[in-house]
């Protein structure tokens, strides 16, 4: 009786096995196919998160908050009650979410790889006598400006560093400090996107009809300080130069394009060269 069970169960044996082999359907695969053991498939965050799982916020988000604020504030203007309701509902709104608004980094100094050679920075700059300085560079005493500029010896050893700013105006300003903002500069995070920047060696005069007042330091870029300012300003979108002194200080002026790129092309064309910035 059991040999033809056997042999009238074995043609249905025979075709599952094969079934499973041609299909490559184990038996592991059948478990996970059953009801209520599909294997869960994680989706990617589309979203950046911290490590509390709290959704990461970056600036442009937090500057299109700020700016539908202020719409709203310039709609109702001193509707106090109409202020004050909006505020709850954004209140529960975040709290509800738990967003975290995430500020910008503050820039700091990295021996980044240099993508440029020799060759294609060369052209941007004119070569004095070893001093080599952009071509935009103006040493002159009634021109305004800031730059980086470096000497290459005779026997092909470099000069250190050096950073140079210029001011010629009206008045005198008793030159002692300058100040960079980029990228950032509301509330409270103005702080952190700050660098500042004391010259010593500097020079003082007037111009040669007497009318106009010049002042002009010229350091040796170094330090931690002026190595992270550097960088910030190579790797910024947008930097504005204060200039403080004893008597005035000047007006923030954005630093031009040109400006920036001539620092950036300056710091890799020596670094390339064989120069470090300590």
């Amino acid at each position: 009786m059991m040999d033809s069970l056997v042999k009238r169960l074995f043609p249905v044996l025979f075709v599952t096995v094969l079934v499973f082999s041609c299909f490559g359907v184990s038996g592991q695969d059948v478990v996970a196919q059953k009801p209520g053991n599909t294997p869960k498939v994680e989706k990617k965050d589309k979203v950046e998160r911290d490590s509390l799982g709290r959704v990461i916020v970056g600036k442009k988000k937090v500057e299109e908050d700020s700016a539908t604020r202020a719409r709203r504030e310039e709609q109702y203007g001193n509707d106090s009650l109409h202020n004050e309701m909006r505020g709850l509902m954004d209140k529960a709104e975040y709290d509800t979410n738990i967003v975290l608004y995430a500020s910008p980094v503050r820039y700091v100094w990295a021996d980044d790889s240099i993508t440029e050679t020799i060759d294609e920075l060369l052209p941007e700059f004119k070569v004095v006598n070893g001093r080599y300085a952009p071509k935009n560079a103006d040493f002159g005493q009634e021109a305004n400006g800031i730059f980086l500029y470096f000497r290459q010896e005779e026997d092909g050893r470099l000069s250190p560093l050096h950073l140079r700013l210029q001011y010629c105006g009206n008045v005198a300003l008793g030159l002692c400090e300058a100040e960079f903002v980029v990228d950032y500069d509301k509330g409270n995070l103005k702080d952190e996107f700050t660098y500042r920047f004391t010259p010593r060696n500097i020079h003082r005069g007037k111009s040669s009809d007497n009318k106009k007042h010049w002042e002009m330091s010229d350091d040796i870029a170094s330090g931690s300080e002026v190595k992270d300012l550097l960088y910030a300003i190579t790797h910024c979108e947008w930097t504005r130069m204060t200039l403080k002194g004893k008597q005035r200080t000047t007006t923030a002026t954005p630093l031009t394009d040109e400006q920036m790129q001539d620092i950036y092309n300056t710091m890799q064309l020596y670094r390339l060269m064989g120069g470090v910035i300590k």
